[in-house]
């Protein structure tokens, strides 16, 4: 059974875990995250950063809608595929 609103992605989607800092955030916030094709794991990830430090997106992904700035991306790291 597929989980209610997952996306269908072919198996070698390349994925790339991100990993942010806030002075205001306790720990690291870390997603896994999927890479499209002509695009890098640093650009994901910054892409991802940006929505952290600004309004751009609806929800952040870290769940803290309160901190809206002070975001650094701190672990670009390439996701072995699943076996």
């Amino acid at each position: 059974d597929r989980a209610v609103g997952s996306q269908s992605q072919p198996a070698n989607v390349p994925k790339v875990g991100c990993a942010f800092s806030n002075p205001g955030y306790s720990g690291w916030c870390r997603l896994s995250l999927s890479v499209p094709p002509d695009t890098t794991p640093k650009q994901v990830c910054e892409g991802v950063l940006s929505c952290l430090n600004g309004n751009a997106c609806p929800s952040n992904p870290c769940n803290e809608n309160d901190n809206r700035s002070g975001w650094r991306l701190e672990e670009v790291k390439p996701l072995p595929p699943p076996r």
